[in-house]
């Protein structure tokens, strides 16, 4: 919470968390992400997709800012 009260973007990514933690893991994560759109919960090859999608925030960042 400190790193998103001083501003900074923060991503989450939940990958392939057991089946009987998946809800905490979830919303342990989801709470740590600046917001829902910087959260992911992902299986298999799916993260791929989630780090391209970071990658493209992050760009898109800087171009911005």
């Amino acid at each position: 919470n400190f790193a998103k009260a001083s501003g900074i973007v923060v991503f989450t990514i939940t990958f392939e968390a057991p089946v009987a933690e998946e809800e905490d893991a979830e919303n342990v994560m989801r709470s740590c992400a600046t917001s829902d759109a910087h959260y992911y919960d992902v299986e298999g090859l799916d993260i791929s997709d989630a780090f391209a999608s970071i990658a493209r925030s992050i760009n898109n960042l800087r171009l911005i800012e």
